[in-house]
């Protein structure tokens, strides 16, 4: 019988443990298989599942944000009907920053009055000053025929600004910036400003609250009725130099000119590209005689006497020097009186019936870059 079978079962019936491995080992790597196909079909279902309950459940909120009521409100907020002081403490907190949104102005008149008058009482409006918006004026010819003694006709200045008259009717704290070049002043050399005296016997005078058309300008309008409740101008002079014009004679002469505004509080000295470091001006309070030497029941009397003047003040506002009296000592002031007469002595002004004066070089080498003792410290 076995003669008639082939090798195969020949080998199958002669070692049955060997075949019993083989067909174990078949088994199992069957079962193997048949377990990973289903491990990656249940993987795939599990996967494919979650994903769609997640685009439903996305589905689902984005239809739920469409159809919020705040969404689309049937009535607007009665923003007009809130108090006033309530609509005050929105306007500070909207537009955020200084370059906020403007479209507030758009609303309606009320909305637009009301935010302006916050914005003028509350901000700090930054103007400017420059060959882009002031312009020289011509001088005017006078023609062979035309009397000496006809005063030339007087023009009307044009607006250095273009402000709402709302703004300018509650407009209470102003920067300008006041960019400055020869063009501007009118002057191609500074020799030029100096005015002959009429006589020969007394000395050359410069004025230059007078002299100068942009300062006269300036000066009329930040004086005029249309800025009413104007009371606190920063002005920061920017010099832009060239062969003929040092820095220090634009800072020098216009801030001479600008001292007689008693709007103006702060006046600071830029140039362009450069900063060496200048100190700068200041109207503080002061009292009118030291109280050290003052008996205590004196010393209260006397604090409330307190004066306005102009002082000089280094880059971190420490105070440096007082100015002179009423704005004086580093220009021709009248009434030069003996308050601040020592001071002013002291770093170089000359009195000369009733004035201060002070020469360009004075005003840079003992006042504007003066050493600041409070920065420095006390010397050991």
């Amino acid at each position: 019988m076995l003669s008639t079978l082939s090798s195969a079962k020949k080998a199958a019936l002669l070692n049955p443990s060997k075949h019993l491995q083989h067909l174990k080992s078949f088994i199992t790597n069957s079962h193997i298989h048949v377990h990973k196909m289903m491990t990656a079909t249940t993987t795939n279902l599990i996967t494919t599942g979650l994903l769609a309950l997640l685009a439903a459940l996305t589905l689902y909120l984005l239809q739920k944000q469409n159809l919020r009521p705040s969404r689309h409100p049937k009535h607007p907020f009665p923003f007009l009907a809130l108090p006033p002081e309530l609509r005050l403490k929105i306007y500070t907190c909207f537009p955020p920053g200084e370059t906020g949104n403007t479209k507030i102005y758009l609303i309606n008149k009320q909305i637009n009055a009301e935010y302006i008058h916050h914005h003028a009482t509350t901000t700090r409006i930054q103007l400017s000053v420059s060959a882009k918006n002031y312009t020289h004026p011509s001088k005017p010819t006078s023609s062979p025929s035309s009397s000496s003694t006809t005063p030339p006709p007087t023009q009307a200045l044009p607006p250095l600004w273009t402000l709402s008259p709302t703004l300018t009717q509650h407009l209470q704290k102003a920067t300008i910036h006041l960019t400055l070049t020869s063009p501007l002043l009118g002057y191609s050399s500074p020799r030029d400003i100096v005015i002959p005296s009429p006589s020969p016997s007394s000395p050359s005078s410069f004025d230059p609250a007078t002299q100068f058309p942009l300062t006269q300008h300036l000066t009329t309008t930040l004086c005029s009725s249309a800025f009413p409740s104007l009371k606190d101008i920063h002005v920061k002079i920017r010099a832009i130099p060239d062969p003929l014009w040092n820095p220090i004679w634009f800072w020098y002469h216009v801030s001479q000119a600008l001292k007689s505004v008693a709007r103006i509080r702060k006046i600071s000295f830029e140039v362009e590209g450069w900063s060496p470091g200048q100190h700068g001006m200041e109207r503080r309070r002061r009292t009118k005689k030291p109280l050290k030497d003052l008996p205590p029941q004196k010393k209260e009397e006397e604090e409330d006497e307190e004066e306005e003047k102009w002082t000089w003040v280094c880059e971190r506002g420490h105070w440096m020097a007082d100015d002179g009296p009423n704005g004086g000592g580093c220009g021709n002031v009248k009434g030069g009186g003996n308050a601040g007469e020592g001071v002013m002595a002291a770093i170089g002004g000359r009195a000369r019936k009733g004035e201060w004066e002070f020469s360009v070089r004075e005003f840079c080498m003992r006042i504007l870059y003066d050493e600041c003792g409070e920065c420095v410290g006390p010397v050991e």
